[in-house]
């Protein structure tokens, strides 16, 4: 009987791609069946944990800081809601979200941040609240983005993070942006907060921004309640279709010592009852800033409308465009626009009510 071995290896071989396309076949289904799209925080709690969900939500965000590892997922969901002892903190590029009105995590010491966020990476949260239980300690922030080493990144702080559709409740400040660039903030309601709804600035570099906020909605506790945005520094800042209520200032402008930076646009928000200035510009020390449009406003009870007085630093600001604003003042004796610190300034269009 002869054998021919030309055909027998040429079988040979089809039945060994055909074993490796079932190999492949079966790892690619076992990675669909034990990686999951989302890590649930319940799945980390124990009995041990009793009503403090710090440990689960530690965990699961631990998981996803890497999720490169079989079984693991970058995202982590909750629902209800959830007591934390401890701030929750995130070093790496992690989603958490939850089921919107009635997903919360609750922070019971007032003293106490609710989330802090360390990293370069870019980080979601959505749909989901932080309260506190009693108005939080001046200082304090629910939410905070850092990024405490940048060396060899070529970065200037977090970069490209997003929140989108969260609810905070009694924070002292509800979003502090502190080293952050190419954010986007949007649709984030602060309630009640004592000190300021979102301060923005990155202790880095002050010319280092790009951020979004828009379509949000921040209510201060009272009129001593300081700003409904602070902004410090970063440069090429939107802030639209925003509504800002009870406030000292709507849109508080404090740009650091020593910083230089350009860019700002206040648009189309709607400014409701500030006891000072709607829009009010103050530097901090020596500093230089220009190219800031404010146009098609509303400022509705505001004492003052645009703010900008000359400091002892002299003109800081170089070119500012006002254009088509309302102007409804909550008392005599105040004024739309003083721009004695600017080198230019073009007005247009103001209608006082």
């Amino acid at each position: 009987m002869v054998v021919d071995l030309t055909a027998a290896n040429a079988e040979i071989a089809r039945n060994t791609d055909v074993i490796g396309d079932v190999k492949t076949l079966l790892a690619n289904l076992t990675q669909k069946i034990v990686t999951p799209s989302r890590l649930n925080v319940r799945d980390f709690w124990t009995s041990a944990d009793g009503n403090d969900y710090y440990p689960a939500f530690s965990k699961a965000i631990s998981v996803a800081r890497d999720s490169s590892k079989v079984g693991s997922s970058n995202s982590v969901y909750f629902s209800g809601r959830m007591p934390i002892s401890k701030p929750l903190n995130i070093s790496n590029s992690v989603h958490v979200f939850g089921d919107g009105i009635g997903t919360s995590i609750l922070v019971p010491d007032a003293a106490n941040n609710g989330i802090m966020i360390d990293t370069l990476n870019p980080v979601k949260l959505n749909d989901f609240s932080v309260e506190y239980s009693s108005p939080a300690a001046t200082g304090t922030s629910a939410i905070s983005v850092t990024c405490s080493d940048t060396s060899g990144s070529g970065l200037y702080g977090n970069s490209s993070s997003v929140f989108r559709d969260l609810l905070v409740l009694n924070a002292s400040t509800s979003l502090s942006l502190i080293a952050a660039e190419a954010f986007v903030v949007d649709n984030l309601k602060s309630l009640l907060h004592s000190t300021t709804g979102i301060d923005v600035s990155n202790v880095h570099f002050p010319d280092a921004g790009d951020g979004i906020i828009q379509n949000c909605y921040l209510l201060g506790a009272n009129m001593n309640s300081l700003a409904g945005i602070r902004w410090m520094s970063s440069g090429a800042l939107s802030i639209c279709n925003n509504k800002i209520l009870t406030h000292r200032y709507g849109v508080l402008c404090q740009l650091a010592d020593g910083a230089q930076t350009r860019q700002m646009f206040i648009l189309g928000n709607s400014i409701d009852g500030t006891d000072i200035a709607a829009v009010a510009f103050w530097p901090l020390g020596r500093c230089s800033f220009g190219g800031v449009i404010v146009a098609n406003n509303i400022f509705n009870l505001a004492l003052n409308g645009i703010s900008a007085p000359t400091p002892p630093i002299g003109k800081w600001i170089n070119t500012m465009n006002v254009n088509c604003n309302n102007w409804y003042p909550n008392a005599p004796g105040g004024v739309y626009l003083d721009s004695s610190a600017v080198t230019s300034v073009v007005n247009t269009n103001m209608t006082e009510r």
